[in-house]
């Protein structure tokens, strides 16, 4: 079969990561700015290389408008032939890059900044009052902000629910989840909870968010910017770091409501992007799920192929099992044999896969 003529035709080449989290003195532009100048240095490039610009505004980007060209003035950025601001949610960091990837392979563009940022987070009052962005007001629809139904949490906790309905997932599950994460930012001197070890009953402990959500279900909100560098691969082989090609890759939008249906988009990425990269689910030895802002991902295993943290299958998944698409109880010691990844806190593979 003929490669596909854009697998490997693009390479990340750049990483920029500014400090995150509780960081004060900065704003959503001058996040974005900080990360893409990380990243040209990262890969050995200047801002005059520059010639495509996607940036994924984060909620205190609001009031502003307009962001990529809000961010291509402040860098001083001229004669940009690719410019967009782009929001899918949590899939967005990989659309930026494929449409990056795209348009650089059409010879729209050369080299292409992909930049998330955000500083929702207020520093603290001389009286210590609680400060808020009031971001998590940000999805109130209507009368359902009445019944308490707002912000991105109580969307993902009817999905959640509704799992722990069809497949008995309970709470010592998401527990689970949220204990191995930390003991991989434990081992991460940049990861904001390096120094904080977390156990199942501290996790218990901790104050609901909104049920079947603890505090430490729920990601935290930082303030912070990131960017990566795509360019071409012949541009790619002379510069600082070893390119990523971009082998494979592809987007789902199913629609319909994903508590009733427990699935997402992912379901049609599969396929094309496997085919794309010429590889088939046997070939993969490294899976990371998307990482969007609550466990209840992890029920999922979905969006993107990537191990970041801990990650819940389902008991009847075997090695012949079609996609990436795996639904509930916990089965974590299938995914360890067959990824060669890590098994949840005080529970062997063998244990795992026997529940």
């Amino acid at each position: 079969m003929p490669r596909h003529p854009l697998s490997g035709a693009t390479a990340i080449v750049g990483l920029g990561i500014t400090p995150q989290g509780k960081v004060y003195g900065n704003t959503p532009v001058g996040f974005a700015v900080d990360a893409v100048r990380l990243a040209l240095e990262d890969a050995g490039l200047e801002r005059t290389d520059l010639d495509g610009l996607l940036l994924n505004p984060g909620l205190a980007w609001n009031d502003l408008g307009m962001g990529s060209f809000q961010l291509q003035q402040a860098m001083g950025l001229r004669d940009l032939r690719l410019s967009a601001t782009m929001g899918l949610g949590g899939a967005t960091a990989s659309a930026m890059i494929q449409h990056a990837a795209q348009a650089i392979a059409a010879g729209l563009c050369t080299t292409v900044a992909c930049i998330f940022s955000d500083a929702p987070l207020k520093p603290p009052t001389a009286d210590r009052e609680r400060t808020s962005s009031a971001s998590a007001y940000g999805f109130v629809r209507g009368w359902e902000a009445a019944y308490g139904y707002f912000g991105v949490n109580a969307m993902y906790a009817l999905v959640a629910r509704r799992h722990m309905f069809r497949y008995g997932t309970t709470q010592d599950h998401l527990g689970a989840v949220a204990v191995a994460q930390r003991r991989w930012a434990n081992l991460n001197p940049h990861a904001q909870m390096y120094d904080q070890p977390l156990t199942l009953e501290d996790y218990h402990r901790s104050r609901w968010v909104v049920e079947p959500f603890h505090l430490f279900d729920c990601c935290l909100v930082s303030n912070g910017g990131l960017a990566v560098i795509v360019t071409g691969a012949d541009r790619a082989r002379d510069l600082r770091r070893p390119p990523v090609y971009i082998r494979g890759m592809a987007q789902g939008h199913l629609g319909g409501d994903p508590s009733d249906t427990l699935s997402s988009g992912a379901v049609l990425t599969r396929g094309p992007a496997l085919a794309m990269a010429g590889v088939t689910l046997r070939d993969v030895d490294v899976v990371e799920p998307g990482i969007v802002r609550f466990k209840i991902d992890r029920l999922y295993l979905r969006n993107e192929f990537r191990v970041r943290d801990g990650f819940l299958a389902t008991r009847a998944v075997d090695e012949a099992s079609p996609d990436f698409v795996f639904r509930g109880l916990p089965c974590l010691g299938w995914v360890a044999k067959r990824f060669h990844v890590f098994q949840l806190p005080g529970l062997s593979p063998h244990q795992m896969a026997s529940r």
